[in-house]
């Protein structure tokens, strides 16, 4: 790469790469971003996967998701698993789907009622939100009502091109959901460097190893995002597991 040399007096370009080297250095000095999982895994009893995210850092975020949702009928093993995280002061949102905003808001608030009388949550994350203007109307009904039951919200649109306002619906929203190359590749919008960087969640897949997860950390830093996770795991569902590498993942965030 061809290297510019700036003279004193002069103007142009390089001030500017200066600026965004400064601005980098300060990103990478911000205390570490929260862990958000989205742990779509059985609880069974003994596996070690629900049972590590007990000793996840304190403020640590957890999708549960017995069935696409609360599922028919409370589930015991879902209901031991969550039980003891809200005491180490970590967040279990239950999942309900809002399928792009094809589905009817009583239908939604019938399965955050259920999520709340089975599991006692007090966060919800709506997935596969369609984070247009044309939507808004709907989320914000949506939003509104669970913001009057006291309840902790996160959208999940999945990707950064959104409607800005819809950060101003939810706790959180979830702007990036891919692989590691797709992330490595992706531009975020300018405005968003100017949000409340707690609002901002990243989720990566295809991340082998601990390295590769520091780079998810640099790039989460430079992005502005204040919660992120990231997994070796693959599609169909890469989210089937915690990382081998979660031991190292939850010291970075301590």
């Amino acid at each position: 790469m061809e290297r510019h040399y700036r003279k004193a007096g002069s103007t142009g370009r390089p001030r500017r790469d200066e600026a965004m080297v400064t601005m980098r250095r300060a990103a990478d000095r911000r205390p570490p971003p929260a862990i958000g999982v989205p742990a779509y895994f059985y609880p069974w009893p003994g596996d070690p996967g629900w049972a590590d995210l007990v000793d996840a850092p304190a403020g640590t975020l957890v999708v549960a998701t017995p069935d696409n949702g609360p599922g028919t009928a409370p589930d015991p093993n879902y209901r031991a698993a969550i039980e003891p995280l809200a005491h180490r002061a970590i967040f279990v949102y239950g999942y309900v789907d809002s399928a792009y905003a094809s589905r009817d808001i009583i239908t939604l608030t019938e399965e955050v009622n259920a999520w709340i009388a089975w599991y006692g949550v007090r966060a919800i994350f709506v997935d596969r939100v369609a984070a247009t203007p044309a939507n808004r109307q709907h989320y914000s009904e949506l939003c509104g009502l669970l913001r009057r039951q006291g309840l902790q919200l996160a959208l999940n649109p999945g990707q950064p091109r959104i409607d800005p306002s819809y950060l101003n619906l939810a706790d959180q929203v979830l702007v990036f959901e891919g692989t590691l190359a797709a992330y490595q590749a992706q531009v975020f919008p300018g405005w968003m460097d100017a949000m409340p960087r707690e609002r901002l969640w990243h989720c990566v897949y295809e991340v082998a190893d601990a390295e590769q997860y520091a780079e998810v950390l640099h790039k989460a830093a430079r992005c502005n995002a204040g919660v992120v996770f990231a997994t070796d795991g693959t599609m169909p569902n890469p989210w089937d597991r915690l990382p081998p590498y979660w031991p190292v993942m939850r010291r970075r965030h301590d």
